[in-house]
């Protein structure tokens, strides 16, 4: 992963070492991919600040100004084809892998088996609550941190503003933030909400009607 998305990226999930206005002009940026002729009025009136407030993220970026950073902006475009190319790939290898595995059954029992058994419909359905939901909140901890990064990179390139913070003291206070339209998602070894008891315990508590565990295999 790399880019202009992933920059961005990491500047809201580690955003208590970011100040306020880099926060959300890297919101505004995230909700906003893939608009046309984007300016940096658009950016000042969209987060209520001044154009040097801009300049200045764009520079604290690297960038010499902001028609610098208007052109690696341009180019999430071609990573959203990318994207789009990679999973078109992986669906043709996967539909070999299928062919290969009926060929040679007697000799991958145990990873067809495995394949007979995954929910397809409940990734539908997660897909469906991903789309509709106000605010996506991703929590996981060791491990499985690294898997909700890559799902929320993923997410984001998608054009779907999704929030992972890395630290637990941060996921505990986006935890308190949930409402109604709001979708927690975990991602666990044990598939199960059972991570961090603090955290658990808010967010299942919490105004949000909707939560969801995605289990990773060992």
């Amino acid at each position: 992963m790399g880019g202009l998305i992933a920059t961005l990226q990491y500047i809201i999930n580690q955003s208590p070492s970011h100040s306020e206005v880099d926060v959300v002009i890297a919101r505004y940026l995230l909700t906003h991919l893939y608009q046309e002729n984007l300016t940096i009025n658009d950016i000042a009136d969209g987060c209520h600040i001044s154009k040097a407030s801009v300049t200045r993220f764009a520079q604290g970026l690297g960038y010499d100004g902001f028609n610098e950073l208007k052109k690696s902006y341009s180019l999430t475009f071609i990573e959203q084809d990318e994207m789009k190319i990679d999973l078109m790939a992986t669906e043709k290898m996967e539909s070999t892998t299928q062919s290969l595995r009926e060929s040679f059954d007697a000799v991958i029992t145990d990873l067809d088996h495995f394949n007979q058994s995954i929910d397809f419909q409940s990734f539908d359905e997660l897909c469906d609550l991903i789309h509709g939901a106000e605010n996506v909140h991703i929590y996981a901890t060791l491990i499985p941190g690294t898997l909700a990064e890559i799902l929320q990179h993923m997410l984001l390139t998608a054009g779907k503003f999704v929030e992972y913070y890395p630290q637990l003291p941060n996921q505990l206070e986006a935890s308190k933030k949930l409402g109604d339209g709001d979708l927690a998602l975990f991602i666990s070894l044990e598939g199960s909400y059972v991570m961090q008891k603090d955290l658990t315990l808010t967010i299942t508590r919490s105004s949000a009607p909707r939560c969801w565990s995605l289990k990773t295999q060992r």
